[in-house]
């Protein structure tokens, strides 16, 4: 015998999957985004790029959680997230100047060779027949 079922609890049982479908096309099109934004050259374009991808990964993340019947989390005693930096250096950033001046260098070697040093190259005695 089967118990009879509402007309909206089989959409409702649908749902789950249709949210995680719905988050994993946007990392998908998060991902693109990003890739085009990378490869342009535009470096103002990537921040914002990495933001949506990072973003859409969480929600992925939590729509595969909360669609898989587990209980929401409760997260009322975590800090607020900090934000991200609102300007862009201009790329490329010009090196920091060098010193001018040249350190000064040991006047005396730091360590001195014995007194006695043989004469370079030392040839070997010849053979004895």
């Amino acid at each position: 015998m089967s118990l009879p079922v509402a007309a909206g609890a089989k959409a409702a049982a649908a749902a789950p999957a249709d949210v995680v479908d719905d988050a994993l096309a946007t990392v998908e099109k998060a991902v693109a985004g990003l890739l085009a934004a990378v490869t342009s050259g535009d470096a103002a374009g990537v921040v914002p790029q990495v933001t949506a991808t990072l973003t859409s990964l969480v929600n992925l993340a939590v729509a595969t959680v909360l669609g898989s019947g587990l209980p929401a989390p409760d997260l009322a005693g975590l800090p607020a997230l900090p934000a991200l930096p609102v300007a862009v250096p201009e790329l490329p950033v010009d090196p920091p100047e060098l010193p001018v001046d040249p350190p000064e260098l040991p006047v005396d070697a730091p360590v001195k060779p014995p007194v006695d040093l043989p004469d370079l190259p030392v040839k070997p005695p010849l053979p004895v027949r």
